[in-house]
Formats: C-alpha cells, structure tokens, sequence
C-alpha cells in the first residue's frame, strides 16, 4: 500500500451576513490524496459547520455544505448563464431584476421585439352637426376626416359610416348623402381604418324627421263670411308609409272643436270669430306632425 498525506487544519472563520450578523463555523477539511492527485467523489473538498454560511467566490454553502459545486440559498447560474437578483437564467440568457428569460427573447416596450406600438386612426365628423335633424326628404351630407399617425391623411375607402337603426352600411368616403329607410333618431358612426387594420371611430346624434304634411289651402290669415263654405286642402306623407290619406289627416278648429278628415274637407258650420286650423298628420307607428293657419269668419 503507497504512503499517504494526511493533512488536518482546524480554525474558525468570522463571516458577515445579511442583516448585519455573523457566524463563527469550525472548518474541518481533510482531503486524502491518491494515486490521481483527485479528491474523493470529484468534490474539491466538503465544508462542514455550525450554521448557514453565505457562499464563497466558487459556490454557495447551504448550512455550511457544498456538495459537487452545487449551490443552495442564493443565485443559481446554470450553462454559463448570468443571474442577478434571485432569477434564474436559462439556455444563455440573462434575467435581471426578478424575471426570467428563457430562449433568448427580450422584451421591451411592450412589445416581442421591442417595436412601437402602431397608433389607431381617429375619425373626425364635420358634418352633421351632433343633435340635428331634417326631413326625411332632405337627408344631410355626411362629412368626415380621417388621420392615421402611420400612414397620414386617409382616403374615403377607409372610411365606413353607420347608423344604429338601418341595417348594415349606410356607404364609404369621407362624403356621403345616405338613404334612410327610418325615421327617428340615429347615432351615426364613422369608423376609419389603417392599413394596419387598426380602426378609429367617432358618432354623432341625427333625427330623420318623419311623417311630414302641411296645409295649402286656404293661406294663413284668410277670411270667410259665416254660414258660407269654406274649403281645406292639405297632404301627408311617410318615410315608411309613402302618401297619407283619410284618417291619417285630420282636421280641427281652436273654436268648433273637430272639422273632418283626409287631403280636402269642406265645412259650413265655422262659427264666427278668430279660429286657429290644425291639420294632423299620422304614420302607421303613431308619429305625429302638424300644420296650422290662422282664419277670421266674419258675421253680422
């Protein structure tokens, strides 16, 4: 059997910890060289103590242990891999900070590959005028400008208008004169969009005015002899309904209370004085218009 060294120290070591403390550990190291000039088990040497230690230059002692260049109790560095703050690092990347990287990737800005984010367009309504209406007749022009920080100023293919009560899209560009098929109040709704496929949207509050009707006959402040025959004319008309006639048009007198209806009535019976003629014209869904004169009967 070949000679051997055997070879004992024993001392104490006073080492900082966090929070300002400090241990004392008794250090046996016994190595037994061999044939190889090796350490047993491959270890460089097995650290044994009272308490945790905190970790030297070439690895972390747990409880005053390291085994095999294994580290416990503080940063891992695994593959060459660099670790700061607690985080783990894996297959070449570097985590700082609390995160973890893996494969590489960095994230920044918010985004996979640290690009800015593409801004949505905004949509700008000119006209109508938020809180207007019309007659059904005359529907407004719908204006509107579309910007996009990418891409400027937008054509009218980019630019779509709605309404919250027709079906589908009332047509594109950045001007329009739509066809309503309802009356009512609308919420018209231009949505412009990039060629990113991002979309900006604005609205406004329009009425399409329906039913219309007005009296033709007699003008405003016309006069009649009493007992004599007086006539009426007048029209209604509906987005929905098309031309009202009969019971959709009726007639009445401040004074004699109801006259008729219909487009024509023709009444002898107004009694003398000043008389305010209503004519009142209804859709089928119950929506309400009216026209008014003034008339003076004149008698002895």
């Amino acid at each position: 059997m070949r000679p051997s060294l055997l070879l004992s120290a024993v001392f104490s070591l006073s080492l900082p910890l966090v929070g300002c403390q400090a241990v004392t550990a008794k250090v046996g190291a016994i190595g037994q060289l061999g044939d190889s000039g090796a350490s047993s088990g491959g270890d460089s040497g097995v650290l044994t103590g009272d308490a945790g230690a905190a970790g030297d230059a070439g690895g972390v002692v747990d409880g005053g242990s390291a085994d095999g260049g294994s580290a416990k109790g503080g940063d891992t560095a695994t593959g060459g891999d660099t670790a700061t703050g607690g985080d783990t690092a894996t297959g070449g990347d570097t985590a700082a900070g609390g995160d973890t990287a893996t494969g590489g990737d960095t994230a920044a800005g918010g985004g996979a590959d640290g690009g800015a984010v593409d801004a949505a367009p905004a949509c700008v309504i000119k006209s109508p005028g938020d809180g207007t209406s019309a007659d059904y007749t005359a529907p407004p022009e719908l204006i509107a400008v579309a910007l996009d920080a990418e891409d400027g100023v937008l054509g009218g293919a980019s630019v779509t208008w709605t309404s919250d009560l027709e079906t589908g899209s009332l047509g594109t560009g950045l001007s329009l004169v739509p066809t309503f098929t309802h009356a009512g109040t609308h919420l018209l709704t231009c949505t412009a969009t990039d060629s990113a496929g991002n979309t900006g949207t604005a609205g406004v509050s329009f009425t399409v005015i329906s039913p219309l009707g007005a009296i033709t006959e007699p003008a405003s402040g016309s006069s009649a002899e009493q007992g004599r025959t007086v006539s009426f004319t007048g029209w209604g008309s509906d987005l929905e309904d098309g031309d009202l006639s009969g019971a959709s048009l009726t007639w009445s007198s401040s004074r004699d209370g109801a006259l008729g209806t219909g487009t024509s009535l023709s009444t002898r019976d107004l009694s003398r004085g000043s008389h305010t003629i209503t004519l009142t014209i209804t859709d089928s869904d119950g929506n309400t218009v009216t026209d008014s004169i003034s008339l003076v009967v004149r008698g002895d």
